[in-house]
């Protein structure tokens, strides 16, 4: 069912992307990678230090006006496993998990009074990795290897709409800067290397 709401959407101009995404004074930032890259962890870090919210897991992009690329929310819950809510003391307060669940499912406008932004403008694409060091290290990639890195989310159902697909994301890395983030233990820090990757 999610292939086919994804190919209706595709047809309707609108690309998903594997990627939380967030935003800071109308500057996007999206965080893509695999499963257990951080990604989650990272966006409960940054919405409760003032950043708004798109989604945990996958956001829409859409070409905007003069042929600059938007992106859309999908505000999701943040799932997080039981070492991601130890860093974060006020959701050890929470209800324990129901039998049979492994991550703790939390809404950041409820949680932290989060404001969703809707649609941004990508700025910043980020490839985060959990690193167990103290402090996070971020340093800048090339846009031929971000577009490498984005290729697996194209759905290869046809070969226009696949092409449709890689352009759209090639068209996002065009307007970002991009980097990847050795993400460390102390969050806070994170979220300083964050923005300033942003310029913020």
């Amino acid at each position: 069912l999610s292939l086919v709401i994804m190919e209706l959407l595709k047809r309707r101009g609108f690309y998903p992307l594997h990627a939380a995404g967030l935003a800071l004074d109308g500057h996007g930032v999206l965080l893509a990678g695999t499963s257990g890259a951080g990604k989650s962890t990272l966006s409960v870090a940054l919405s409760r230090r003032g950043f708004s919210f798109l989604s945990d897991d996958t956001v829409f992009l859409e070409c905007g006006a003069a042929s600059a690329w938007r992106v859309k929310a999908f505000p999701d819950q943040i799932d997080l496993c039981a070492d991601s809510v130890d860093l974060f003391p006020e959701l050890g307060e929470a209800d324990a998990l129901p039998e049979g669940w492994r991550k703790r499912q939390i809404r950041a406008e409820t949680m932290y009074d989060t404001p969703i932004a809707w649609d941004v403008e990508p700025r910043t694409l980020i490839f985060p990795r959990v690193s167990g060091a103290e402090k996070s290290v971020i340093f800048p990639v090339s846009a031929e290897e971000a577009l490498f890195e984005l290729a697996p989310n194209v759905l290869l159902s046809g070969a226009d709409d696949a092409q449709r697909h890689l352009d759209a994301l090639a068209g996002v890395v065009s307007q970002c800067r991009c980097y990847r983030l050795e993400t460390g233990r102390e969050l806070d820090d994170a979220v300083g290397v964050v923005r300033s990757a942003m310029g913020s």
